[in-house]
């Protein structure tokens, strides 16, 4: 449906044998390596999300300035003034928790709440986004010739793929010791 540029597959091992001197850190806590590698994979993606999805709202920003009805631009109907302005808040807490999180990764302080926080956060501001900026467009935004409806399309991934959101909120609970 969307993100056509990532091929995904599945990979099966049946009787595979790897040698002890092969093995990467200690057999049977290949999860709690496994997770440190996906604190970088949020990093990456939050960041490459709200990159997306600055270009989706500077795409939706744009249509509403120049596209003109009853005499003006829709960007000066209220409705439409909203959505952009909520869609402008949402990138600047994306982009501030981004950089925030890279910081503390950077200065080893990042923990497993603050990777579900990021995470959770630019992608569903992503999906928002994206559907703010094809309910702007209206029938333009669904159509294949305009590129809002594979921003559209793309950000859905967003709040399932390397943790759902719902698993992003567990996780925040148990930080906050629920």
């Amino acid at each position: 449906m969307g993100t056509r540029a990532i091929g995904t597959t599945q990979v099966f091992y049946t009787d595979v044998k790897v040698p002890g001197s092969a093995v990467l850190g200690q057999v049977d806590r290949g999860w709690e390596a496994l997770d440190a590698y996906l604190w970088y994979e949020r990093l990456g993606l939050s960041a490459a999300r709200t990159g997306a999805a600055w270009a989706a709202f500077d795409y939706a920003l744009e249509y509403a300035k120049t596209r003109k009805q009853f005499g003006r631009p829709i960007g000066q109907f209220q409705a439409i003034s909203h959505k952009l302005a909520d869609m402008k808040v949402m990138l600047d807490v994306s982009r501030t928790l981004v950089y925030r999180f890279a910081w503390l990764m950077s200065q080893g302080k990042a923990t497993r709440l603050d990777a579900a926080v990021v995470k959770l956060q630019t992608s569903e501001a992503y999906k928002a986004v994206s559907d703010m900026g094809l309910q702007i467009l209206g029938g333009y935004g669904y159509c294949m010739e305009y590129p809002m409806q594979r921003f559209f399309r793309d950000s859905r991934l967003a709040t399932i793929g390397v943790g759902t959101s719902e698993i992003q909120r567990n996780i925040i609970a148990r930080g906050l010791g629920l």
